[in-house]
């Protein structure tokens, strides 16, 4: 059974924790857990984040779309991604024109879709005629990533962080492992229309599960279904 398992582990020498209401190993510790100089587990596993930057002022278009990979490699193999947000800053003369997708492994989620289309005010789906768009992108953001009032700004950080247009969330991304090609994808929808990516124009936010919380996570699982 579980507790005769757990029981077991802490007479080894491993410290035996409550976590989510279930019982999980936590972590080494220095002895056994009535050791005083034991290392107190914590209440949870804590995720790393790394930042990870692209874009070196290569330009897109309508009859030409920029797809900018970056590679992240060298995290530990069993990591598994647990949040994304993204930092955009793309360079156009008409932001309603700009489409902005992300990829990694099977999923993709739209960032941006051509801000100010929607918009009932306009007399024509032309789209938001500010410059430029750039902001935080996250699934827990409350504005609207097709925000374009007149006098008051487009897609602009002052105005963010935005909510993914979609389809798809950055939540998709979760459980994926976080090494491999990420892939920003940029379209200008517009004819005779051009923008640009600048240096570290996109920058990837991704918290991950080490492989020893991989680990816990699936044990509390197992835990709470025996």
């Amino acid at each position: 059974t579980i507790p005769t398992f757990l029981t077991r582990l802490a007479a080894a020498g491993l410290a035996v924790v409550l976590f989510s209401n279930s019982p999980v190993l936590a972590f080494l510790t220095e002895g056994r857990q009535d050791n005083p100089r034991g290392v107190a587990a914590p209440a949870q596993p804590e995720a790393d984040t790394l930042r990870v930057c692209g874009g070196s002022g290569q330009s897109f278009s309508s009859s030409s779309a920029l797809v900018e990979t970056i590679n992240v490699t060298g995290l530990p193999s069993g990591s598994a991604v647990t949040a994304v947000t993204v930092d955009l800053n793309i360079l156009h003369g008409w932001s309603g024109d700009v489409v902005a997708s992300l990829g990694h492994e099977s999923a993709s989620v739209g960032l941006v879709n051509r801000p100010g289309t929607t918009n009932t005010s306009f007399d024509c789906d032309c789209g938001c005629p500010y410059d430029n768009i750039a902001g935080t992108f996250a699934d827990s953001a409350t504005g609207n990533a097709d925000r374009c009032v007149l006098g008051a700004g487009g897609v602009d950080v002052a105005n963010g962080p935005y909510k993914p247009t979609g389809p798809g969330a950055l939540a998709d991304f979760i459980g994926s492992d976080p090494n491999g090609a990420w892939v920003v994808t940029l379209v200008d929808q517009a004819v005779d229309e051009a923008g640009s990516l600048p240096t570290n124009g996109v920058c990837l936010n991704i918290s991950y599960d080490s492989p020893l919380a991989v680990v816990l996570a699936r044990f509390e699982a197992a835990a709470q279904d025996g």
